[in-house]
């Protein structure tokens, strides 16, 4: 056995990484910029939770909740990697100190921790933790396949000229044969972001007709399927619809996701700000005087009602990220500050609530409620992030850097050679398997993955880490940030040019188990064209000496 830190005594746990930080300099290995040994919001019995009971995989080192034993006097941590000999040792005043002592001198792979309250008549077995340690960022080591703007465009131009988008052209309606359609929502907003974006950024004037006929179709086909004035949720437009065949994923007719309309209605924002129609600003105020008639005393709302009666289905609330980001922006942009009571009452719940707890349970339309910290995932944190970082006061960019380390730890794969990738994270057999029988590992990477239930990376995962990584870098200037937004920028160019240079595909993957999901595109494609000029700007210019 080697033994690290044989006797770690009580409160000196905290002080190992960087003693481990000092003997790597004195080596002649520089210290990472990060210290990945400082653990991210550890949790406390009785004082704050422990959010990673589910959480397969780490960078920055752990701490699990284990329960005190009477009369320990303390705990003896061993740390054993899969497959080698080696054993790493400490011991500290309590079962649930984060690893922080070995982490270091652990290599990447798969380990088990085990943990034994150390008493006056012997060692008593505690509990254990298989998990997976992975690699962290080490830079940029390619190139973009296309200029980040210019795939942007491709995927975009691409869109336009499939049946799925392309429909609206020819026959007036969506393409009831891309099963997609089944959430209107998403596809309709998708599709007038979409192509509000190619209309912008075009120089090309018969493709700007095009594009904005596109999207003025798509924008009325959404209105057409809102819930009547005078309705429970009056404005609010339809989650599922009937019309399309039907998809993989499950439909519930009954019901509206409260998320779903606040999105859309940024979408219709989008389209108004090039047309000045203004029945798509009142699209995106109906959608906020509803959400505000509905506003809970917290704050928030539930995250599924019924159409019928605008009733809780659930007990689930919505982490309101979706009603935060269309609040701010009629405020801002549009002067609207009737809304900023509102606004400021769902930011308070998530100031009181997630930022406290770091519970950011998924919110999919295909993905229902589960249990507390069971199936966490990247995007609301990451979009609060986001927002922490444009508002900028320094107790927000602490909070921001915090939920960006959160979503890298549990939802960034930087390496191929990173365990994870090689996990049982689906059934045997199953399309969403991370690896292809045949052709062995298939991912894209670096790239970031959606939500633990969903353990693959997707196009618009990378796109929502980019944005606010790009945040990040303009708050703070820190280089890495804009290293680690270029980094999965440049695996979306890397796939798109895989499949022909068009559509960038959800599934970063040279095996695809599904169609193509066209807001995730879509998001991909306009977070590249966006942010072109800051992406761009990581690499030398080719004609700099």
């Amino acid at each position: 056995m080697i033994s690290l830190l044989p006797r770690l005594g009580t409160r000196r746990w905290t002080g190992a990484c960087l003693w481990l930080s000092l003997a790597c300099a004195l080596s002649g290995n520089p210290a990472p910029a990060e210290d990945l040994g400082i653990p991210i919001r550890p949790g406390e019995p009785g004082k704050t939770p422990f959010w990673n009971h589910s959480a397969r995989r780490f960078i920055w080192a752990p701490a699990f909740e284990f329960a005190e034993i009477p009369g320990a006097r303390e705990y003896r941590f061993t740390v054993t990697e899969a497959g080698r000999d080696q054993v790493l040792t400490f011991t500290a005043d309590k079962p649930w100190r984060p690893l922080s002592p070995i982490w270091p001198a652990l290599p990447p792979g798969k380990a088990v921790v085990k943990i034994e309250a150390l008493t006056s008549s012997g060692a008593v077995q505690v509990g254990e933790r298989s998990f997976v340690k992975s690699p962290a960022f080490s830079g940029v080591t390619g190139e973009p396949a296309y200029p980040f703007a210019e795939s942007g465009l491709r995927g975009l131009r691409d869109l336009l000229r499939q049946r799925k988008v392309a429909s609206w052209l020819t026959e007036g309606q969506p393409d009831r044969y891309y099963p997609k359609w089944i959430y209107p929502g998403l596809m309709a907003s998708a599709t007038v972001q979409g192509m509000a974006t190619l209309a912008r950024y075009t120089e090309d004037k018969h493709e700007r007709a095009e594009a904005l006929l596109v999207a003025r179709r798509a924008a009325d086909f959404l209105m057409s399927l809102r819930e009547p004035p005078g309705a429970p949720l009056a404005g609010w437009p339809r989650t599922y619809w009937e019309g399309a065949q039907k998809d993989i994923q499950p439909g519930f007719q009954d019901q509206i996701m409260s998320t779903s309309p606040a999105e859309a209605a940024r979408a219709y924002l989008d389209l108004y700000d090039l047309t000045r129609e203004p029945a798509d600003l009142g699209f995106a105020t109906g959608v906020a005087d509803t959400l505000v008639r509905l506003q809970r005393p917290n704050g928030t709302w539930p995250l599924w009602l019924e159409r019928a009666t605008g009733r809780p289905k659930e007990s689930a609330l919505v982490v309101p990220i979706a009603a935060l980001r269309l609040f701010n922006r009629l405020i801002a942009q549009y002067g609207r500050t009737d809304y900023t009571a509102a606004r400021d009452r769902a930011m308070r719940y998530c100031e009181q609530g997630p930022l406290q707890t770091m519970r950011w349970d998924a919110q999919f339309e295909d993905t229902r409620p589960k249990e507390a910290f069971r199936n966490l995932s990247h995007r609301e944190p990451v979009l609060m992030a986001t927002l922490l970082f444009q508002r900028g006061a320094p107790g927000d960019i602490a909070q921001a850097e915090e939920l960006l380390r959160f979503a890298e730890d549990g939802f960034v794969v930087w390496e191929a050679s990173d365990a994870v990738t090689r996990e049982p994270l689906f059934k045997p057999g199953s399309r969403w398997s991370g690896f292809d029988p045949d052709f062995g590992l298939d991912w894209f990477l670096p790239a970031a993955v959606e939500q633990y239930a969903f353990f693959t990376p997707l196009n618009s995962s990378s796109a929502d880490l980019i944005e606010a990584w790009l945040a990040g870098y303009k708050a703070t200037g820190r280089r890495d940030y804009q290293a680690k937004a270029v980094a999965l920028a440049t695996t979306l160019t890397v796939a798109q040019r895989y499949f022909g240079g068009g559509e960038i595909p959800t599934h970063l993957r040279q095996v695809q188990p599904e169609l193509n999901w066209l807001n995730c595109s879509v998001e991909a494609a306009d977070t590249l064209l966006r942010h072109a000029p800051e992406l761009q700007a990581y690499f030398p210019s080719p004609d700099a000496k």
